[in-house]
Formats: structure tokens, C-alpha cells, sequence
């Protein structure tokens, strides 16, 4: 497997478009991320959920605009890399 990015320069993480490890898309030695938040709309959006990090630390954070009236609730996890 050739070490590279399939985008070209990779910069320091040449494997960060596969989460670090190209084989099994996982990335042992990497960070890991929890969001949790929701939104609800009606023409005016508002927001508010927290990330979680893998050190323990928590940042929430709040979102605003406009759109069409409904609401949301919405989460992810990520892996990353400290670079």
C-alpha cells in the first residue's frame, strides 16, 4: 500500500483521510470526539449541544439561523488524529 494521500500532499498525517489506518479505518492512537446537540426551527434556528473529547474536556456550543419550520436532534463521533 502505498503511503499517501489519494487527494495528493497529505501534509502530516498522510493517512488522515482513512482516520489514520487505511486497513481497518480505525485509528488506535487517535482522538476521539462525541457531539450531542439539537435545533429547532421556525424561520428563526436556534441551537445548542456539547462536544466531549476523549481528555474529558467539554465544550458546548450554541448555533443561529434561519430556515424552514421543524427541529432536530443530532449526534456524531469522530476519530481523529492529534496532528
Amino acid at each position: 500500500m502505498a503511503r499517501g494521500s489519494v487527494w495528493g500532499s497529505g501534509g502530516k498525517n498522510l493517512y488522515l483521510y482513512a482516520e489514520g489506518d487505511p486497513v481497518n479505518r480505525i485509528d488506535p492512537n487517535g482522538l476521539l470526539s462525541l457531539d450531542i446537540g439539537g435545533e429547532a426551527c421556525f424561520w428563526l434556528c436556534g441551537g445548542a449541544g456539547v462536544s466531549i473529547n476523549d481528555d474529558g474536556s467539554v465544550h458546548p456550543y450554541v448555533s443561529f439561523g434561519a430556515g424552514s419550520p421543524g427541529a432536530s436532534v443530532d449526534g456524531s463521533l469522530a476519530s481523529g488524529s492529534a496532528d
